[in-house]
């Protein structure tokens, strides 16, 4: 229904600028036929300084596990970590979990996890961004399962803040993490995949040192606010130009 759409106004379009290179890639295939200045984050990165209480907690020192709460509507899968959790529960022990953007749909379910499998679950109650960072920065991994278009806000911060990536598979992903090597990933709705990739993580102190390491440089390659300034600027400037 919307694709003729879509190739009418890529058509239409003179110049591109994505928020991924999946975006990017499929542009050129759906007609856009203008100038193409590649793909950049549409958050606007961060700010260096800011992720630099990543390093005051390092992975070895982490016991706490972030996951995205947020269940229903078209892209939430949050039960599906729930389940996931149930099956692993024994191994669960002693980390602490933490879900935030809870969802109605998704808090009984959290709840269960606390009183039939007694782990030690926090719903997590709307925090100022400067304490959510910090959440990130103790946080050994985090869990999304979701069907979200886009680059998700909550991958970028788990990279930025040194959290441990487990996220359900997108091609808009495929850019920040590489299976096994800086993150996991998993089919959304495949629960012993997620399972095991928990486990995998939480098993693999060498992934996760490793990883942390990988994440910071690309965070700092991508995702620096002011590089990602003056790229705008320019590609502002060469429009101008060009008009």
């Amino acid at each position: 229904v919307h694709l003729p759409l879509i190739n009418k106004t890529l058509a239409s379009c003179d110049f591109l600028l994505c928020d991924s290179l999946r975006d990017e890639m499929q542009a050129q295939e759906f007609g856009f036929k203008g100038l193409n200045y590649g793909f950049m984050l549409a958050t606007g990165g961060f700010d260096m300084s800011d992720i630099s209480i990543r390093d005051k907690h390092k992975p070895a020192d982490r016991k706490i596990i972030i996951v995205k709460g947020r269940e229903g509507g078209l892209v939430g899968r949050a039960l599906n970590v729930v389940e996931a959790m149930k099956r692993i529960s024994k191994e669960l022990m002693g980390y602490q979990i933490k879900f935030i953007m809870v969802t109605n749909e998704a808090r009984l379910g959290i709840k269960s996890l606390e009183k039939e499998y007694h782990l030690d679950c926090e719903i997590v109650k709307r925090l100022p961004y400067a304490e959510l960072s910090c959440l990130f920065a103790k946080s050994l991994i985090s869990i999304s399962a979701s069907t979200v278009d886009g680059t998700p806000g909550f991958l970028l911060e788990s990279l930025a803040f040194g959290a441990f990536p487990i996220h359900s598979k997108m091609s808009s992903i495929d850019s920040w993490i590489e299976h096994g090597v800086n993150g996991l990933t998993f089919d959304v709705d495949n629960i012993d995949a997620l399972s095991n990739c928990i486990l995998n993580a939480l098993s693999s102190p060498g992934l996760i040192n490793s990883s942390y390491i990988i994440n910071g440089q690309l965070v700092r390659k991508m995702m620096d606010r002011e590089k990602i300034k003056t790229q705008l600027n320019d590609i502002i400037e060469q429009i101008t130009i060009r008009d």
